[in-house]
């Protein structure tokens, strides 16, 4: 490897940074080591234009959005909230209805079967006598 000249300006300083492979760093996130010679190393008020700055950018976006759409829906809910109540009263009355209803015709065709049932075993009972 070509020696590097470190004579002090940002220039030459992230050129070392460039070039060395022994210096790491630690992500203050997600706590992962890396190289330094593998970051995109900048000086500057504004780091450069990337894929990330727009990503983040547009997720502050849609985060607003969620929050007007959750605000949104918690006015709905409030101006709503007692139909929704009367159509749940509603079905659960009509829901409780079909139950009795089937309910009472699998009644009824348990007591039918049960009668044929022993109709056949007193027949059987006859005969045998």
């Amino acid at each position: 490897m070509a020696p590097l000249d470190v004579t002090g300006t940002i220039g030459s300083l992230l050129d070392f940074y460039k070039h060395e492979k022994q210096i790491f760093g630690r992500c203050p996130h997600c706590k992962l080591p890396f190289r330094l010679s593998e970051v995109k190393l900048t000086y500057g008020k504004e780091p450069p234009k990337d894929l990330l700055t727009p990503m983040r950018a547009e997720r502050e976006r849609l985060l607003g959005e969620l929050d007007e759409l959750q605000s949104e829906i918690e006015g709905m809910e409030m101006e709503h909230g007692s139909d929704i109540e009367a159509l749940e009263v509603r079905w659960k009355n009509k829901v409780a209805v079909e139950v009795a209803k089937q309910l009472l015709k699998t009644k009824g065709q348990i007591r039918k079967d049960a009668v044929a049932k022993s109709r056949v075993s007193q027949l059987g009972k006859t005969l045998e006598k």
